[in-house]
């Protein structure tokens, strides 16, 4: 069980993730329903896609996600 606090901050790195996905593949937001992000709290998430993309969440500082998605 979260909190509403600790479901934003997931939200975002679960949308953030997906997000750095589409950028590097160049597919745009058509396909971002078939995008599978695993997020664990404190745990490195996972991007479960095919291909050798890898995925890198950053945290700039407290209240913002980054992340990088390289093949």
């Amino acid at each position: 069980l979260v909190s509403s606090e600790e479901q934003k901050q997931m939200f975002f790195r679960y949308w953030t993730c997906k997000e750095a996905y589409v950028k590097a593949t160049g597919d745009g937001l058509v396909k971002l329903e078939e995008i599978k992000i695993s997020l664990t709290k404190n745990q490195p998430s996972r991007l479960l896609v095919s291909g050798d993309w890898n995925l890198r969440e950053l945290t700039p500082t407290d209240n913002f996600a980054a992340a990088v998605v390289v093949a």
